[in-house]
């Protein structure tokens, strides 16, 4: 079996979906290394200048199970979309894949190939325009892709039921579906040092962590906020994320204050370091398609404060706090009793069940059948 995987949204750029589907391939790789499987191939297309995130090391390429296709940069994300309704099929066809894996929520209007689609989230009809920072055209021609590939995807799998229920909800239909999660990112491998300059600054310092690309859906000015109003002189609150939003980026630095830090381009050493440092990781996301990165805190041993939305809920459960990410007012309250020793053991008590949950094994095996039902007959684990 021969798969062709659509990265074409990677970019130069470490972040958002760039790492989740460094991270899928890679340890696809080694996982069908470490089963000794011999009959599936990929053939991986990416944009030139996502090379050095895509295949740091040329594993992939080195592998005998990977064929990376490299095409032209492509300016902006309506071209991207134009380009790849077309040359994702013709790449198909001529290394003669039995399988399209789409794997960021836009897929194919017509596949010539059996596809497989993999829906994360629904912002761009979900939320108002301001709040994802995309212009009216992308939007329009984002959102019919999705409905059109959403019908025609031979296989549908979703991040999460709460993803599932607003995307059938918003155009009216439904049809089979999975709901398989995703794979946590593990710092286990992550090699090198972290940045010295960032270390310095916060060793033996008390601090809050949330990372995300700044977008406003991601609600980073509300913890801003927070710290403005002087929550403890002695803890700071780090920020790590791309300003990809730039007039929302440029809103945060302008009102942050000096216990505040944002950090545009963090290596994963150094994020490493952040993760296992951080008195609390604290997300107020107000939307989300799934939300990795508590479970990436949970990994690295330290506690998590959650804003109350509904995917939150769903992919994390009862024990943990939350709290409303639309006002400020009590949320000091909150991360102080979430600063405590004993919600700490209360968290670490609870992470081992979603650890195991959310695998990289099991997320890896999960698409595996998808392909496999793809080329077959629908399965019983469709809802």
């Amino acid at each position: 079996m021969r798969i062709l995987f659509d990265a074409l949204i990677a970019t130069e750029k470490p972040f958002g979906y760039v790492s989740v589907i460094a991270e899928y391939l890679n340890r696809m790789n080694r996982y069908l290394q470490a089963k000794g499987t011999r009959d599936i191939e990929f053939v991986v297309v990416c944009q030139q200048r996502a090379l050095d995130q895509i295949d740091p090391r040329s594993e992939l390429a080195n592998s005998g199970r990977f064929v990376i296709k490299a095409v032209p940069n492509l300016k902006n994300v309506l071209i991207r979309a134009i380009y790849e309704q077309v040359m994702v099929n013709l790449l198909a066809l001529r290394h003669r894949c039995d399988v399209i894996h789409m794997p960021a929520s836009l897929g194919l209007v017509w596949a010539l190939r059996k596809q497989v689609l993999f829906f994360h989230a629904t912002t761009t009809f979900m939320l108002e325009r301001r709040m994802h920072g995309r212009g009216r055209i992308p939007t329009a021609l984002h959102n019919l892709v999705i409905e059109m590939s959403t019908k025609h995807a031979d296989v549908l799998a979703i991040s999460t039921e709460t993803t599932a229920r607003e995307l059938f909800s918003h155009f009216g239909f439904e049809r089979p579906y999975h709901v398989i999660g995703e794979g946590i990112k593990d710092f286990a491998d992550v090699c090198g040092h972290s940045s010295d300059g960032i270390v310095a600054s916060l060793s033996g310092r008390k601090f809050l962590l949330f990372t995300s690309s700044f977008y406003e859906l991601k609600n980073q000015k509300l913890l801003i906020d927070l710290f403005n109003q002087r929550v403890d002189g002695k803890l700071l609150l780090v920020l790590v994320g791309s300003g990809i939003q730039r007039d929302y980026f440029n809103q945060c630095l302008a009102a942050k204050g000096e216990n505040v830090l944002i950090l545009e381009d963090v290596d994963d050493p150094t994020l490493r370091w952040l993760y296992e440092n951080a008195a609390l990781y604290i997300s107020p996301s107000l939307f989300e398609g799934f939300s990795m990165t508590p479970l990436e805190s949970l990994l690295c041993n330290r506690p998590i404060l959650l804003s109350d939305i509904p995917v939150h809920r769903e992919v994390y459960g009862a024990g943990f706090h939350y709290f409303n990410p639309r006002e400020v007012r009590g949320l000091k309250e909150i991360v102080e009793e979430s600063l405590s020793q004993e919600y700490r053991n209360k968290c670490l008590a609870l992470r081992s069940g979603l650890l195991e949950k959310y695998s990289w094994p099991g997320f890896l095996e999960k698409n595996l059948e998808l392909y496999r039902q793809a080329l077959g007959a629908r399965g019983s684990g469709d809802r």
